[in-house]
């Protein structure tokens, strides 16, 4: 009630800029007196809206100087969804961490497999949209880019043990010892024999001395390639 008789109506959302989803009772009281601001007047329909988070510093004002695009934030998981995990930056300024850009090897898994509800992260700002108040975040990138990082430490020629985790009619895709990540040895590389995929068995086997490779089995293997920005390795059979 602005004066007797004359009433306006506080919309939820106008409330707070940091307390979403709220009810209006857990900010205010009833009988308390509140400072509001005029935001329209309805002289037809004698409705006034009124504002009190207007009064209060947007937490979005100057969002960009405070969390700049590509810096390393720290934040709070608010929410998790299918699509991603939301993080909160500050009271009022939250962001998403789509599940895209959560790992740099685990693709197709569910976020919360990834993070958890409440739990404090480290994220990089990828790109704020202050009109629709939208931040996007990556988990990735604040881990480095395992392709360069195994780069820069394993040389081409180096030997490092493989685990078979696909087998093709075109060659073998080994995951990396405690990298996590997989290169491929095509069939053409694989030494002693001519080798023909057996599809029954889902193994590559050799015409002339029936070796065999299976998943699950580990070779050693020698680096022949590595492209870090196409996320490839290539391999020979040592």
């Amino acid at each position: 009630e602005l004066e007797s008789g004359i009433e306006g109506l506080v919309h939820v959302s106008e409330m707070s800029w940091t307390k979403k989803n709220m009810q209006p009772g857990k900010i205010v009281s009833t009988s308390e007196e509140v400072e509001v601001k005029v935001l329209e007047i309805d002289s037809e329909k004698r409705r006034i809206s009124l504002g009190m988070k207007q009064l209060d510093v947007d937490p979005w004002a100057d969002v960009e100087s405070r969390f700049p695009i590509g810096s390393n934030q720290t934040g709070l998981v608010t929410n998790i969804t299918d699509y991603g995990a939301f993080v909160e930056l500050e009271a009022g300024v939250e962001g998403l961490v789509h599940v895209s850009e959560m790992s740099w090897t685990k693709k197709n898994v569910h976020p919360g497999k990834i993070v958890s509800t409440s739990q404090e992260l480290e994220v990089m700002v990828l790109e704020i949209d202050t009109d629709k108040r939208r931040v996007s975040l990556g988990l990735k990138q604040t881990k480095g880019n395992p392709w360069e990082n195994f780069a820069q430490n394993n040389p081409v020629g180096s030997s490092v043990e493989g685990e078979i985790k696909n087998i093709t009619e075109f060659g073998l895709f080994c995951e990396i010892e405690k990298h996590y990540i997989s290169g491929l040895l095509h069939v053409s590389d694989l030494s002693h024999d001519r080798y023909f995929f057996d599809k029954e068995a889902n193994m590559l086997r050799g015409r002339r001395t029936g070796r065999t490779f299976r998943i699950g089995q580990k070779i050693n293997v020698q680096l022949s390639n590595v492209i870090p920005n196409e996320r490839k390795i290539v391999l020979v059979e040592k």
